[in-house]
């Protein structure tokens, strides 16, 4: 973030494509039919749901960078996961860039968390509730959720003992919420998805 604050234009022009990498996903996992403009408008609205002035929360750069991009990339790497449980063809390219994809969207631990659960579920679906029939298309799905739960796994661990984690924590609870530590966790969930929904609703 610190070279493309530097780079503005680079920013403006990555962004911009972020952006329309996010509702090309959106559109690829909620619609077979590449051509359906009404469901095409309908993403480019559901992506602008989102209040505008939170991408400017934490600064137009970082809030994108952290947030925007993740989101953009989790989206991505979950369109050969939508091809594999079609039994559909993915070529090559789509997989490496799903992987490419995949470790930009892990950096977001919101994003981390969702695809490592998502790509257990699809572990046990491909291993145990699909179709018996032992086709190339179920068996590149099986490496590649495999290799998708390694990589989350590496992740996960990183994120867990990376000191700087908890030092930043300890640092912003003190600052913005001396009493965090004293919720429970019930009430902490509580809290996230009631704030999190208030931009929606209000």
């Amino acid at each position: 973030s610190f070279n493309l604050v530097k780079h503005l234009t680079l920013w403006r022009i990555l962004d911009s494509l972020m952006m329309l990498l996010t509702v090309w996903s959106l559109h690829q996992l909620v619609s077979d039919d590449a051509s359906d403009c009404r469901m095409i408008l309908c993403c480019f609205l559901a992506f602008f749901l989102i209040p505008f002035s939170l991408y400017s929360s934490a600064g137009w750069v970082v809030t994108s960078l952290v947030y925007v991009w993740p989101t953009a990339c989790l989206l991505f790497s979950l369109v050969p996961v939508k091809k594999i449980l079609q039994e559909k063809r993915v070529s090559c390219v789509q997989y490496v860039t799903a992987f490419a994809a995949l470790i930009f969207a892990l950096n977001m631990e919101q994003s981390m968390i969702i695809l490592f659960g998502l790509d257990i579920l699809m572990l046990g679906y491909t291993f145990w509730w699909l179709p018996s029939q032992e086709n190339k298309t179920v068996l590149e799905g099986r490496c590649f959720f495999i290799l998708r739960a390694v990589i989350e796994i590496v992740s996960v661990i990183f994120t867990f003992t990376c000191p700087g984690n908890f030092a930043r924590k300890a640092k912003e609870v003190v600052s913005w919420f001396p009493d965090f530590d004293q919720l429970s966790l019930v009430r902490k969930m509580e809290m996230g998805f009631s704030s999190t929904l208030f931009y929606f609703v209000f």
